[in-house]
């Protein structure tokens, strides 16, 4: 699906630009520690590597490129979004967090899948999918069972929860052209449930910190 994707990426390019600004606008409006500037200076530099990487013509050896800096990324921005969740210090602002990871753990499930299907699959991608599988699934137990909850919340869980096992069944099914067009758009629909439901738990948060 060449042109969804270039959609896509289109989408999370821009995504991507309005993130970075306002974490600049945060970082010089002086509100965060010195040590969360210098966390968010290095995210910002691992998304410009990642949008460089992003912009060449695709090959294996690109493609495991991208996967590799989209990996580095990661890791630093989930370092400083643990670092602001503890400056809030409420419950709800873990649940925010866990609930945005979820969003990342569905994507990155489809790229290592898609990894496979490209044959540019290793080790470290077979177990990081699975592990993913193990985090998203210990993940939803916690936002059930978190006293945060609204008729909103609850009914976002359960579309989850259905979403969920849509989308490890297309996970499991060989990664041949049909896999790969179950994972897409299964994992597109768990995206966009996941990011609604990632909303009402920020919203949550607002109403605790006022």
């Amino acid at each position: 699906m060449p042109a969804a994707a270039v959609d896509v990426m289109a989408h999370a390019r821009k995504l991507v630009q309005q993130g970075s600004a306002e974490l600049a606008r945060g970082s010089q409006s002086g509100q965060w520690p010195a040590d969360v500037v210098r966390q968010l200076d290095e995210v910002q530099k691992q998304f410009a590597l990642l949008d460089e990487l992003t912009a060449v013509p695709t090959s294996r050896a690109a493609v495991v490129a991208v996967s590799e800096q989209s990996d580095r990324t990661l890791l630093v921005a989930q370092a400083v979004t643990e670092a602001i969740e503890k400056m809030a210090r409420v419950a709800s602002a873990r649940l925010v967090n866990l609930a945005g990871r979820q969003r990342m753990l569905s994507q990155r499930m489809a790229k290592n899948y898609f990894l496979v299907a490209a044959k540019a699959d290793s080790k470290l991608v077979l177990a990081q999918l699975a592990a993913d599988a193990n985090d998203f699934r210990q993940a939803m137990q916690s936002l059930v069972a978190a006293p945060v909850s609204t008729p909103a919340i609850r009914g976002e869980l359960e579309l989850a929860a259905s979403q969920w096992v849509f989308f490890e069944s297309a996970l499991r099914r060989p990664a041949d052209e049909q896999g790969m067009s179950a994972v897409a758009a299964t994992s597109e629909r768990l995206l966009s449930v996941m990011e609604r439901l990632t909303g009402l738990y920020e919203a949550a948060l607002r109403e605790v910190l006022g």
